[in-house]
């Protein structure tokens, strides 16, 4: 959303520009591979002699190729030859904008990190678990509810939410602050009582059997919480504890997850001397030493530079595919929203709409419309002369845009005001962002809460 961005690095500025002029520093070419869920594509992408990194967002993955052809057809010819024995039958390719972050962690060289003490490697090798749970009997729901509320005394912090969540599924709860996602997470770990409703969790009922829910499941908070006067393995083996994991597990348990999680080198120090993003995967660790079924991450990169963050989702999929964990992730970073495979909208203690990040954008742009974009040097003098005409239009940085139920009259329309004004711009539609499809859903459930209080 700035004027200007400057990008440091070390101490030192690696970049500096308009957000557009950076964006057009990539080198290489970005594509973005989609699937059908359940297929995974990763190692396979990773072979691939074209690409420099991939990275998996949801059922999407996306991949910088190396800048060898002028011909985005070459490579897509070239990518669905490597993919023609995929299990998957429905592979689409797309060639996105980059994002700032993908500038960033090419600007930085970090891609493929040579510090190992400050960075995670992101591949994991191995698997963590000594048994997937994907290969064990499966639940038809990891977690289900059934018109579950919680209330203190005239407040309802829940309000009637039925939710079930799939075996191996990411599932992202974004709501503002006080939407009741905390409250909600609480009652699904059998540490707050529902006021009504039935839940279970990994097939126990969370009313009656919480004592036996809790050995099943992990939660790392969005604070860090474990000692920081106590080092990495004593940390650990205080969890291995607490969770009653026999001493001649505790061992090999413990080193698996070092190695697996690049921290090997780093068991000795203090997590008091540690870097962020070090820590928060010290406390993963943790949360995951007693093998749980279902993991809760309460907004686990909160802080954590893009480097870390990116490589911490890496390890985030790697336990939904590898392992089978159910994940349950709380956050108010809505491009991070975009790596669960599906999201709950909450509001006032409800549960505003379910989906996929990509059909939750399709259902707001079908109801509100796409996005109406125009980039111009002169973004002042352009707003100023489209506010009377388009009154949502608003500042994005250098851009102006509003959404629109009918984007291409809105285009022609704003061509011609522009031109009228003198004022050089480009004029375009852009798909909604989750950001914009989050608040179309929060204002449509807010506008029909007013009239019904009103009626």
């Amino acid at each position: 959303r700035c004027h200007q961005i400057a990008m440091m690095h070390q101490g030192e500025f690696i970049a500096r520009g308009t957000p557009t002029e950076l964006v057009k520093t990539m080198r290489g070419q970005l594509l973005q591979i989609s699937t059908q869920p359940g297929d995974s594509l990763l190692q396979t992408l990773r072979d691939w002699p074209m690409c420099e990194t991939v990275v998996q967002i949801g059922q999407h993955y996306r991949l910088l190729a190396a800048d060898k052809t002028d011909d985005p057809l070459d490579l897509d010819s070239s990518l669905r030859a490597l993919l023609k024995d995929s299990p998957s039958q429905q592979i689409r390719i797309e060639h996105p904008t980059p994002s700032l972050e993908d500038v960033f962690i090419q600007h930085t060289g970090t891609e493929k990190p040579t510090q190992p003490s400050d960075h995670v490697s992101g591949h994991i090798s191995g698997h963590l678990f000594e048994t997937s749970w994907g290969e064990q009997k499966q639940l038809e729901h990891t977690i289900y509810t059934d018109n579950i509320s919680c209330q203190f005394g005239d407040f309802k912090a829940v309000d009637q939410v039925s939710l079930t969540v799939n075996p191996g599924e990411i599932f992202g709860l974004l709501g503002p602050n006080g939407a009741g996602k905390t409250t909600l997470i609480k009652m699904l770990c059998g540490l707050q009582k529902s006021s009504d409703g039935n839940a279970q969790v990994i097939g126990y009922d969370t009313a009656t059997e919480k004592r036996q829910l809790r050995h099943h499941i992990g939660y790392m908070s969005q604070k860090f919480s474990l000692y920081r006067d106590l080092s990495v393995v004593e940390n650990m083996h205080l969890y291995s504890g607490l969770y009653s994991i026999r001493k001649a597990v505790r061992k090999q348990r413990i080193e698996v997850l070092l190695k697996q999680l690049d921290l090997a080198g780093l068991g000795n120090r203090n997590t008091l001397s540690l870097p962020l993003g070090i820590r928060q995967r010290v406390a993963l660790a943790c949360a995951l030493i007693h093998q749980p079924r279902l993991l809760f991450l309460d907004e686990p990169t909160s802080g954590v530079d893009p480097v870390a963050r990116r490589q911490f989702w890496e390890i985030v999929h790697a336990l939904a595919g590898n392992e089978g964990v159910t994940i349950i992730v709380s956050t108010h970073y809505m491009d991070e929203a975009e790596h669960c495979h599906r999201l709950g909208f909450m509001q006032q203690g409800r549960m505003v709409t379910t989906g996929t990040p990509d059909q939750l954008k399709q259902q707001a742009e079908q109801v509100d419309g796409s996005l109406v974009t125009i980039e111009s040097e002169q973004f002042s003098e352009a707003f100023e002369a489209l506010k009377s005409e388009f009154s949502n239009a608003i500042y994005y940085g250098r851009r102006v845009q509003w959404q629109s139920k009918t984007p291409q009259q809105d285009q022609n329309r704003a061509t011609e005001i522009l031109e009228q004004s003198g004022i050089p711009a480009t004029v375009g539609c852009h798909p909604l962002s989750i950001e914009e499809a989050f608040v179309s859903f929060i204002q449509h459930d807010l506008s029909l809460q007013n009239q019904s209080g009103a009626a």
